[in-house]
């Protein structure tokens, strides 16, 4: 009976503890300080890195080890899955502003936290000839195709700035449009791609099965140029059930956006009804019309991304996406 009793507790025992694991991920957290030790602002010999971040309370980490090649890592193991975290890389624990990522007010680093992933940085993204470019992609129609979930999924970006073999993650802010910004070198082609989850399976990356890459020249910042490579749709899909979202040889109008409460809408065409969905496909507003302009209370609609389809009275259609807030 005790042998029973102690095989049933152990069995229980482990069930507890594949619980509490499956509750948390480890994610390597690795930095590349080759530039700050080429510009004299890093000593391998005398400092030593470190991260702050909202997973210690700012505190600061263990040192990172020295990987030998001028990069530095950390693997976190009680991180919680799913979970946005903010952070930064620090040398020798210090907030001065020539120690750590971004100084006066610049923004955090960011990174989901999913099990066994690598989280990569160049150190304060200061590189010799490389320039930032703003990167956008577009999810609303593979969310409203089932395609891609935004409570459950990420969205990352990788290319031949960071040798296909790292990330930068994206984000979004309530409108399906993931953004980010990467370095590239200024003056030559930069190759990429958009993903799901850091996968490159088929049904997780932008054209498939040795389709192509986007490719973005980028150009020198000197002067205030600003490089802005998007927003893109996902995989150059446009299409949202059935009806193809491309500008016609008609002029239309819909705006506000982002609205906060009345839609105007104005067309060279009459337009025979207006249909408004969610990122379901469930219509929450269905208007008719026999006029080329209109107006849409959005009051009692919450917020978040809708699509509007005007059909005109020609039988032509046409989709745009907005932001009520």
């Amino acid at each position: 009976m005790k042998r029973k009793l102690l095989f049933s507790f152990g069995l229980a025992l482990m069930g507890l503890v594949g619980a509490i694991q499956a509750q948390t991920a480890s994610v390597t957290f690795k930095v590349n300080m080759k530039y700050a030790i080429e510009a004299g602002k890093f000593n391998p010999s005398a400092d030593f890195v470190d991260v702050a971040g909202s997973f210690n309370s700012w505190s600061g980490s263990d040192h990172l080890t020295d990987n030998g090649d001028s990069t530095y890592s950390i693997t976190l193991t009680d991180l919680t899955p799913g979970t946005i975290y903010e952070y930064k890389f620090r040398i020798n624990g210090s907030w001065d502003a020539d120690k750590h990522d971004f100084p006066n007010g610049g923004p955090n680093r960011k990174i989901t936290a999913i099990d066994g992933i690598t989280a990569y940085s160049v150190f304060n993204d200061t590189r010799p000839g490389y320039v930032p470019v703003n990167v956008a992609v577009d999810m609303s129609v593979w969310q409203q195709a089932g395609k891609f979930d935004s409570a459950t999924q990420v969205v990352d970006i990788t290319g031949n700035f960071l040798n296909w073999a790292n990330f930068v993650e994206l984000f979004q802010n309530h409108d399906l449009i993931y953004r980010g910004r990467v370095i590239a070198k200024a003056g030559e082609v930069m190759e990429f791609k958009f993903r799901i989850n850091h996968s490159w399976d088929a049904d997780k990356h932008e054209f498939p099965n040795g389709g192509p890459n986007r490719q973005f020249s980028v150009q020198d910042t000197a002067g205030g140029v600003v490089n802005e490579a998007g927003p893109y749709y996902f995989n150059d899909d446009t299409t949202i059930t059935g009806i193809v979202a491309v500008t016609n040889s008609y002029q239309l109008s819909v705006f506000p956006n982002p609205v906060a409460n009345v839609l105007n809408i104005s067309a060279s065409e009459r337009i025979q009804r207006v249909i408004i969905a969610d990122l379901t496909g469930r219509q929450v507003m269905v208007r008719l019309a026999n006029s080329s302009n209109m107006q849409l209370a959005l009051d009692n609609l919450t917020r978040g991304t809708y699509f509007v389809t005007v059909v005109f009275s020609n039988g032509k259609q046409h989709v745009e996406k907005i932001l009520k807030y």
